[in-house]
Formats: C-alpha cells, structure tokens, sequence
C-alpha cells in the first residue's frame, strides 16, 4: 500500500473498532436495525463518500487504490452501510450538470444515492411506470437513479418519497434488506441527468461499484480466514493443534493463495480507474471475488467443525454477508458475462481506431 492507501485503511480500521467492529453487524442484525444512522453521519465526516470525487467537485479528489483500502478495511469489519454504492453514485454526480446540490448532501451523508439500472421503467403519457430487480439497501436510499425507455429516453434522478413510488422490501440472510422499486409517477417528479456520453457514465457507475464490492470481499475472506487460522491453533485433538495436521494445512494454504491471488487481480484493476478500462477489469475483479469469497467462507466454516455452523459463533456472519454482497452486483457467472461484454466493446474500440 501506499501513504494514502495505508491512511484510509488504518483510519477506516480505527474508526469501525471504535464503533463496535464485527459484533455491531451482529447487534445491528439482532435488532432488526438495517441501518446504523450515526455510524453514516461519522463516515460522512471522514469524507468517505467524496473519495474520489474531484476537489474543484468538493470531494478528495482520489482513486481507485484508495477506494479498494478503504472497501477491504469495511470488509473487515461486516460494515453493513453502502458506502460503496454512495462513491459509486458520487461519481456519476460529479459529472453531471444541475446537481451539484445532490452532490453535496451525498458527500455529506444527508442523501443516498442508489443505482437501479437494472430495470424495465417505461415512459408513456407524461408517466413513468415499471419496476426493477431487488436492489440490496436501497430501502435506505433517499434518490434512485433510473433508466428508462420510451419517448425521450434517457437517465434521471427519482425521489424515493415521491408519490407514486413503492419499495417492496425483504430481509437478507445478513440483516440487511432487498427491495424491489415499482414506479407509477408522474415524470415532473424526476430530474434529467444531463451530460455528454451518458451511457458511458452509467456504466461507469457500475464498474466503480463492482470494483467496491470485490475489495469488500477480499477484506471479509481475510477475516474469515484469520479467524479461522486463530482457531486451528488453538483447538487441540489428541492432544495437539489441529493446526499441525497436514491435510489442514494444505487446505489452508490453498486458502491463503486464493485471496492472495484475487487481492493482486484487484490491485492491478484498480490501476485502470478513470480509464475506458474500468469496466472490463471490475468486471474481472467481481468476477473472481464472489467465486473466492464463497469458497473462503465456506471454507473457513467447515475448518471449525460443528461450531461454525452455530449461529453463536461469528464465523458464520461472513459467509452471510459475502452472499448478501454478491447479490448486490452479480454471481461469477454474471460477472463473467460483464467482462465478456465490456471486453468486446473495448476490442471494437481498438478495432475502429487501428
């Protein structure tokens, strides 16, 4: 890591221990409480949401390695609250003209950004109607950023207060929530995104996202595995370390190589923020996060024995949280099929200029 890197890590670790580190997920989980209000506000005040907004935008003008110490170190932590998709709307925000103001209540924690592109709104007669897949915490989102088809198609800002707006809402195997958004309001309601190359911004969006989420993965896998290397250590059977068996070893080296491999994919992909190459290289990284967290968790269950499939002990809240943060941006498979596309386009690009 660099100075930078090593700052926001150290300070995102501080500052998540201090407010209560893994066993806030479970409290927060326990209560029914998806959110945690206050723990927004404070990471509001670290600038987090700005991260790499522009400074002349009112952000701290930083990148995609800064982005990625920050994800793993909320990872880490079972950090529930969407940063990660906040950054990813800030960024779309910055660039866009007319709403600097929104800009400013996203960076200061006051307004939720969340991108439900992945849905079928339509816009007839004034109207715009549809709905979207589940989105994971958009029920605490304030603004939705949508795109619709029809006459003047295009991408714009909803207030998810507005009438005519339904969130139909579920609890995930975390304690966070999935909500679907059904719309049936009047297009006064919405503001027009206005900005050269829309559709290039949009999956910008979506490729600062998936880059988010597979550094919050790696983060998560590491825990789970230093847990579990705790626990080989010390749980003895014959009288030994279970640790000292040579099966258990080789598994958990396989472990070790896993995340270590995706953690250098994910620092090289970060090497390509604010370049045409975002795309297809988060696409990559997500791609082979979601296989390596679920084969790490899982894995880091069964090195526990019976214990780590009881609810009491904390191993089993990674596994629950990789699966509700794969959900956010896709399962390998559908990963893979991003990439497949963002790979082409990036071929025609070459193609149409050689």
């Amino acid at each position: 890591m660099s100075g930078d890197d090593s700052m926001i890590a150290d300070s995102a670790r501080i500052f998540l221990s201090r407010i209560g580190g893994v066993a806030r997920a479970r409290k927060l989980r326990d209560s029914g409480m998806a959110f945690d209000a206050g723990a927004w506000n404070e990471m509001a005040k670290l600038g987090w949401f700005g991260l790499v907004v522009p400074e002349e935008a009112g952000g701290l003008g930083l990148g995609g390695h800064e982005l990625v110490a920050l994800m793993e170190a909320l990872g880490a932590q079972l950090a529930g609250e969407p940063v990660g998709e906040s950054i990813a709307a800030s960024v779309l925000l910055s660039r866009a003209e007319g709403l600097s103001s929104l800009l400013e209540e996203v960076i200061a924690g006051s307004a939720i950004v969340a991108s439900v592109l992945d849905a079928s709104f339509k816009l007839a007669g004034g109207r715009v109607r549809g709905a979207s897949r589940p989105v994971v915490n958009l029920a605490q989102a304030t603004h939705a950023l949508i795109e619709i088809t029809g006459e003047n198609g295009a991408v714009y800002v909803v207030p998810l207060k507005s009438a005519g707006v339904e969130l139909r809402t579920q609890a995930t195997v975390d304690g966070r929530t999935v909500s679907e958004l059904h719309l049936d309001l009047s297009s006064e309601v919405l503001s027009r995104i206005e900005m050269q190359n829309v559709s290039l911004a949009l999956g910008n969006v979506q490729a600062v996202a998936r880059l988010a989420a597979a550094a919050y993965l790696v983060g998560l896998a590491d825990a789970a595995f230093a847990i579990a290397l705790e626990y080989l250590k010390t749980r003895k059977q014959f009288g030994v370390a279970i640790g000292s068996f040579q099966a258990l070893q080789h598994r958990a080296a396989t472990v070790f190589v896993r995340i270590a491999s995706v953690r250098a994919l994910i620092s090289e992909c970060a090497r390509t923020f604010g370049t045409e190459r975002l795309d297809a290289a988060s696409a990559a990284a997500a791609c082979a996060a979601s296989a390596m967290a679920l084969q790490v968790t899982k894995e880091c269950i069964q090195f526990h024995g019976a214990i780590g499939f009881a609810d009491e002990h904390d191993i089993g809240l990674y596994l629950r949280r990789a699966m509700s943060t794969i959900a956010s941006i896709g399962d390998a498979g559908s990963c893979l099929d991003a990439f497949s596309k963002a790979a082409s386009v990036g071929t025609e690009k070459i193609s149409s200029t050689a």
